[in-house]
């Protein structure tokens, strides 16, 4: 049974509209230059060289575009409200400008702040795991191994008791789990883990705890930052410019959306 789509807001669904012209709008410029090209003489090397430049440039506009068009609208199929929420408008941020500062010169500041938080998130997801914690991963594995290799003694059709093995025991994953259930998973563990307690804490090592909550606090940040660049795009554009959208922006962001309870939404 195929799932309805969420019905997007009307000022969300009007922005992805805008941006799908403009996606349009590029490629049917990129057309109109090659075309304009073809017919040109020979000898006709400036207006050539003119016309390449404005086709190509229509042509990364009509790529960064449809990039954008398609996460968004990915995004849109396939999203899933919590029960008892809907989909609404967020407040929009507010925009302060220094003086005699310009969309485009904040934007590009912005983006700078973009990307920082993008590379720092990126060296929080690559960082290593603390000692502890990769400890407590083998721990884990072990004992989670041998819980399913376990023999589990029962009693069959007559009463009599039997005892019942895992059927295949021919895996390495089963052999390290009646290995551990001989032994000891704490035996085991710690013959694994010798070796990583000769070896020093790694520079910025997290626990997983550490981590899921620094990549949550610069996921905010990074949303936070993206709405900021979404409202100096529109605001450009009430003014009749321009600028230039990332393929890659979030389109939580571009959509201007935010998931509330419909309670909130209702008060």
């Amino acid at each position: 049974m195929r799932v309805p789509l969420i019905e997007l807001p009307e000022a969300a669904a009007k922005r992805l509209s805008e941006i799908e012209a403009a996606k349009w709008a590029a490629e049917d410029a990129m057309r109109s230059a090659q075309g304009r090209i073809n017919s040109l003489p020979r000898d006709a090397h400036e207006l050539r060289a003119r016309l390449e430049a404005q086709r190509d440039a229509q042509a990364d506009r009509h790529r960064v575009l449809s990039l954008l068009v398609s996460r968004c609208n990915q995004w849109h199929v396939e999203l899933r409200l919590p029960t008892g929420s809907i989909l609404e408008l967020a407040p929009a941020p507010e925009l302060k400008l220094r003086a005699s500062e310009t969309c485009a010169a904040a934007l590009a500041t912005v983006r700078e702040q973009i990307a920082l938080v993008q590379g720092e998130l990126l060296q929080v997801r690559r960082a290593p795991l603390r000692k502890e914690s990769r400890r407590e991963a083998v721990r884990s594995y072990l004992a989670r191994l041998e819980s399913q290799v376990k023999p589990r003694v029962g009693f069959d059709a007559r009463g009599a008791a039997a005892i019942q093995w895992a059927e295949d025991m021919a895996t390495m994953n089963a052999v390290l789990g009646l290995l551990a259930f001989v032994v000891g998973s704490e035996q085991v563990t710690a013959a694994f883990t010798r070796q990583l307690e000769e070896e020093p804490e790694a520079p910025g090592a997290l626990s997983p705890l550490e981590r899921e909550k620094r990549i949550n606090e610069l996921a905010i940040r990074l949303l936070e930052l993206e709405r900021v660049e979404e409202s100096l795009i529109g605001r450009a554009a009430s003014e009749g410019i321009e600028l230039p959208r990332r393929g890659d922006a979030s389109p939580v962001a571009v959509l201007g959306v935010v998931i509330a309870a419909r309670e909130v939404a209702a008060a």
